[in-house]
């Protein structure tokens, strides 16, 4: 799965440079500004609905949209992150079981693969969470964090959001 995401951001910054952009930064800190806005100009017929916009230094915010199921907080988000770093530091995972599993060998690529991509093949989901599919709801939904504005995405994966 990541190989996808390295080449669709490859292709991406290729078409930046095409347009005198610079390279993508990488999202370190979930509390910082996002410095560049996007303005998709997508809609779906089907739907009837315009895809919305991301404002120039928009910062995240905790999501509580109830009427899509998801609850979310920016202090989860980085509790997941930082537990995966600190299971990459120390060589090994903790499985359901409280049990150490390596990751110093032939299959720790593929247990960090799963834990980051949340799945039912992830070592452990309570403690490792739902870091990437989440990743990509918290930055969907910051135009309307706590569905004040009653603004939606378009499409929405409510089976991802019920982790915490």
């Amino acid at each position: 799965m990541q190989q996808i995401y390295h080449q669709i951001n490859a292709r991406y910054n290729i078409e930046r440079f095409a347009n005198n952009l610079p390279r993508t930064l990488p999202l370190n800190n979930l509390r910082e500004p996002l410095r560049e806005g996007y303005f998709p100009k997508l809609d779906s017929l089907v739907a009837s609905r315009s895809f919305p916009p991301r404002r120039s230094n928009a910062v995240l915010q905790n999501l509580h949209r109830p009427a899509d199921e998801i609850s979310l907080e920016i202090s989860t988000m980085e509790r997941w992150r930082d537990r995966i770093l600190e299971a990459i530091a120390q060589g090994f995972a903790v499985d359901t079981n409280g049990q150490r599993v390596p990751l110093n060998n032939e299959k720790g690529i593929d247990i960090l693969g799963d834990m980051m991509d949340s799945s039912m093949l992830s070592i452990n989901q309570t403690l490792y969470g739902n870091l990437h599919n989440m990743g990509h709801v918290l930055i969907s939904y910051q135009h309307d964090p706590d569905h004040r504005h009653l603004e939606s995405k378009i499409f929405t994966q409510k089976s991802s959001s019920k982790l915490l």
